[in-house]
């Protein structure tokens, strides 16, 4: 049963990332002079993901798989009121986050 409850708590890593999709939304939308535009608005948002899928691969996945091999992320935990009470924000703003957290963690 640890072992159940262990990987129902891996959907904490969703609303963990918040603040770091927020970051990289942010550095894309920003209103920078059009020489800054590449490294603000891409290079560094780019360099973030970069990161965020690294760390995923190399330490996320590798620990989980040690508990349960076939594991991957589920998203429909998320919406399931013991996770979703957690997260304090609209649903439209969570279905955004999602799709931002694929790509954060190239799931």
């Amino acid at each position: 049963m640890n072992i159940e409850i262990s990987m129902d708590l891996m959907t904490d890593y969703f609303y963990n990332d918040f603040s770091s999709l927020e970051e990289i939304e942010v550095y894309r939308s920003a209103e920078v002079p059009e020489e800054w535009q590449n490294e603000i608005n891409h290079q560094y948002p780019q360099k973030m993901i970069s990161l965020g899928r690294e760390s995923w691969l190399k330490d996320v996945i590798p620990s989980v798989h040690e508990w349960d091999p076939e594991w991957k992320f589920n998203f429909e935990l998320i919406w399931q009121d013991r996770h979703r009470r957690l997260i304090p924000v609209h649903d439209e703003v969570v279905t955004k986050r999602i799709e931002q957290f694929k790509e954060y963690r190239g799931i």
